[in-house]
């Protein structure tokens, strides 16, 4: 068995970024068909992800325990 399991950081690492993973694979799915459409216009996908992300870690960082998970993903530019 995982000792991974265990580790509320490592569950919450795991929580986090699948919620990272998932805001970006539905951002990509929207953009995807929103340029079959020819309605992306200018927008910037990048910048639609980057505030995404920082919008889950603002408020994931009132919840979770290892604070440091998120101060590290803060400062890599997110």
């Amino acid at each position: 068995m995982s000792r991974g399991f265990l580790s509320r950081s490592r569950r919450e690492h795991d929580y986090l970024w699948g919620r990272l993973d998932a805001v970006e694979r539905l951002i990509d799915i929207v953009s995807d068909a929103a340029a079959m459409e020819d309605a992306l216009g200018k927008t910037d996908i990048r910048v639609l992800k980057r505030d995404a992300f920082r919008a889950i870690l603002d408020t994931e960082e009132h919840h979770l325990q290892d604070k440091d998970l998120i101060a590290r993903m803060k400062s890599d530019g997110w």
